[in-house]
């Protein structure tokens, strides 16, 4: 496609008003274009680094989220048992939670995980910050419903670039990245992400619980 303002193909053009001129000639109904379903812009000039196509018909992507309190929290106990000589097991486990509404309480997640022959040594929660993505065993949880894979994806890419950086750049290869540790920008820790960072991997769950309970799961 050409524009005739400045007489160049529009992968060319740098004229500021081409796709608001694209917009009104399509709006006519006698035209129909390529483009971008979340920068909305025609896909020759689109430079989405996850472009989502669609025609200029359709509508734009629009991304509302809220970003949440996500905390980490250590915990370590005791076990009486018979198998060892000690006669005492350790355990330790560590995991993100997040919810929308109130703090985290992690006292009461003990009591209800807890067996009646343990004993706490440790339990701490610490609040890492307010995201709208957080992380499980090899997926991401967002409070935030996406109904439908575009919007989830296009979400997800917009929080791992905006935590972890530019860490997607080859995600149309299908290679695993050789890096495993990110730093996160908003806590200055190193993260491993658990494949987050190649795209082929991500998979839109959509199930009826994710309805039920208004989350998005993207599996990777």
């Amino acid at each position: 496609m050409w524009c005739m303002k400045c007489n160049k193909d529009l992968s060319e053009c740098t004229c500021k008003d081409i796709n608001e001129r694209l917009k009104s000639v399509s709006n006519k109904g006698h035209f129909i274009y390529k483009m971008c379903l979340k920068c909305g812009k025609h896909y020759a000039q689109c430079e989405c680094k996850d472009p989502v196509w669609g025609t200029s018909r359709d509508e734009i992507i629009k991304i509302t989220e809220i970003a949440y309190p996500v905390w980490k929290v250590n915990a370590e106990w005791e076990t009486e048992t018979q198998l060892l000589p000690s006669g005492l097991k350790h355990d330790s486990t560590s995991f993100n939670i997040s919810q929308r509404e109130g703090e985290f309480d992690e006292n009461g997640w003990w009591d209800k995980y807890k067996k009646p022959e343990s004993k706490i040594i440790k339990l701490e929660k610490v609040l890492l910050g307010n995201f709208t993505w957080w992380m499980k065993w090899f997926c991401h949880v967002s409070l935030n419903y996406f109904d439908n894979e575009a919007s989830a994806f296009a979400s997800f890419e917009h929080f791992l670039e905006e935590t972890y950086g530019d860490i997607l750049k080859d995600k149309h290869d299908m290679v695993s990245s050789t890096k495993y540790m990110f730093l996160n920008k908003k806590t200055n820790q190193e993260d491993c992400i658990m494949g987050a960072e190649d795209t082929w991997r991500w998979k839109y769950c959509g199930c009826s619980i994710c309805k039920e309970e208004q989350i998005t799961i993207i599996k990777h």
